[in-house]
């Protein structure tokens, strides 16, 4: 790899800290929230002589509808789901869907984050945004006996990136492109109302404020495997960043040659690395240990210009990682030769761009999803096929004619062992039981 392909600027990230911190002592209580003296990110402290420029003072955002909001439930029943031949491969119970509705605009499910059968999803409206948390079991049944929606709370802002940072605890990144990028908690409670059901909860804001992080848009969080007051940030303002959700304070950034679209925290070599890439087809590698100011342990550079942008990618061991295109096309690197990619570099015939890729390390399996549809690969550990992949099945929404493939985004996530989770931007929340 050249040195071209490694530069990076080392600008002060634009953040602003917040006029009050925010205190996550009640809600935080167990020592798992802290840094251990050993942990590789324990050096860096806080470092209170760090100053970061004011951002400029944006108009408030518009005012919230008020109200209720409408849902409607639909049962779709169970069909076989094709694979990309046309032949039927895998018996897939397609439960229940849930639309939400509003009057106007539809709210655009986005970001799904699991806890256990608990499932969060945030919604890119602009005008009329939601938190709201299904009970996936609830949907997996595929019988209308309760409802499935137990908590949903109105945000200022859309939602571009959910994480469970325990039972009750959440993290949301949100703001519109163009606008500041903000983090903000949220904790669910039991329901204060005599009247509502037992099963129904509360979202409620810890703190007051919404807290300024980035210049643009984030794109996409990690929190670090065991100390989940540390979540790294990658955002439209070409940062990469670790924040400390407790001190309110940034501990580490750099900015990219390009949008920085996903990151991930590894669990590996003792969740010491994260891993980022740029639209512009840059994947970095980091060791926290040594701080984003020196060099990548790992830089590749992708044709990403030819294949519609690089949007996402997965570390799914200590030396391999797969690639997503915003033209669907995905290739396998083995960081260790970074040359060129393996030749097991395949093409997704359902995702027309790739948003994200997730693996599950227990059995194997890969799912794709982003523009019109999610896929389902099985990895080959051994055998003749050893390395390789192939498609089990995928939600055939894609092959609806009635979504346009320009109007409809699709996010997915593992729920459990035997079942994928997702959600689009036409208001639909399905649970798909392999």
């Amino acid at each position: 790899m050249t040195s071209e392909n490694q530069q990076m600027s080392d600008t002060p990230i634009g953040t602003i800290a917040p006029q009050h911190e925010i205190d996550l002592n009640t809600v935080l209580e167990d020592d798992t929230h802290a840094l251990d003296q050993d942990d590789p990110l324990y050096k860096f402290g806080l470092d209170e002589s760090k100053e970061f420029p004011m951002l400029e003072e944006k108009e408030a955002p518009p005012p919230q509808r008020e109200g209720p909001l409408p849902i409607d439930f639909i049962f779709t029943g169970t069909g076989a789901i094709p694979d990309y031949k046309g032949n039927s491969v895998c018996n897939i119970r397609r439960t229940m869907e849930t639309r939400y509705q509003v009057v106007c605009p539809e709210l655009k499910l986005f970001t799904p984050a699991v806890y256990e059968n608990m499932v969060a999803m945030g919604t890119l409206n602009g005008l009329t945004n939601v938190i709201t948390i299904v009970d996936a079991e609830v949907i997996r049944n595929g019988e209308i006996r309760q409802d499935p929606i137990v908590a949903t709370s109105r945000v200022n802002r859309p939602i571009t990136s959910l994480i469970w940072l325990n039972h009750n605890l959440l993290v949301a990144a949100a703001g519109d492109t163009g606008e500041r990028g903000h983090l903000q908690l949220f904790q669910t409670h039991e329901n204060s109302n005599p009247d509502a059901p037992l099963d129904q909860l509360e979202i409620k804001c810890c703190g007051n404020e919404e807290v300024a992080v980035t210049n643009d848009q984030i794109r996409q969080m990690a929190v670090h495997p065991s100390s989940s007051n540390l979540i790294c940030i990658g955002s439209d303002d070409n940062a990469i960043a670790i924040y400390d959700i407790t001190s309110s304070n940034t501990i580490d950034h750099r900015f990219m040659t390009d949008k920085v679209g996903s990151v991930k925290w590894g669990t590996f070599a003792a969740s010491r690395y994260v891993s980022c890439t740029s639209d512009d087809g840059q994947f970095c590698l980091f060791d926290t240990a040594e701080g984003f100011a020196k060099k990548p342990a790992c830089a590749i550079s992708t044709k990403a210009h030819l294949w519609g942008g690089l949007y996402s990618h997965e570390r799914y061991s200590d030396h391999h990682v797969m690639l997503g295109f915003g033209d669907g096309n995905l290739e396998h690197w083995d960081l260790r030769n970074t040359a060129a990619p393996l030749k097991s570099a395949f093409y997704d015939p359902y995702v027309t761009a790739v948003g994200e890729i997730l693996y599950d390390q227990k059995n194997h399996r890969m799912i794709t999803s982003g523009a019109t549809d999610f896929t389902v690969w099985q990895h080959y550990m051994s055998g003749d096929k050893e390395g390789n992949m192939d498609i089990l099945f995928h939600s055939a929404l894609g092959g609806n004619k009635k979504f346009e493939p320009s109007s409809n985004e699709v996010s997915a996530v593992f729920l459990g062992d035997d079942a994928i989770f997702s959600c689009n931007t036409t208001g639909f929340a399905s649970v798909y039981v392999i």
